[in-house]
């Protein structure tokens, strides 16, 4: 349950913007999707406004992130195919 503190779902969220390895990325992105949904499943009693706030933020940003590694991966895969095409 520590990680799903405030201060443990922005490490990890931070980790995976941090990360430059590509093969490590998708996993770093949906370790801290998954602990963010849990945060936010998980929270006892009344949360701050801008905590939540920050948390859908962050949720956002590792979609947008999701998202380019997944248009940069497909970019390479055609830059191979046509490649070895010509």
């Amino acid at each position: 349950m520590d990680e799903l503190k405030l201060a443990g779902w922005q490490r990890i969220y931070q980790e995976a913007l941090d990360e430059s390895d590509q093969v490590k990325l998708l996993t770093k992105i949906c370790a801290a999707e998954s602990v963010l949904y849990a945060y936010l499943q998980q929270r006892d009693g009344p949360t701050q406004r801008n905590e939540v706030i920050a948390v859908f933020d962050a949720i956002h940003s590792l979609r947008i992130l999701r998202s380019r590694l997944y248009s940069q991966t497909k970019r390479d895969e055609l830059a191979l195919i046509w490649k070895q095409g010509a």
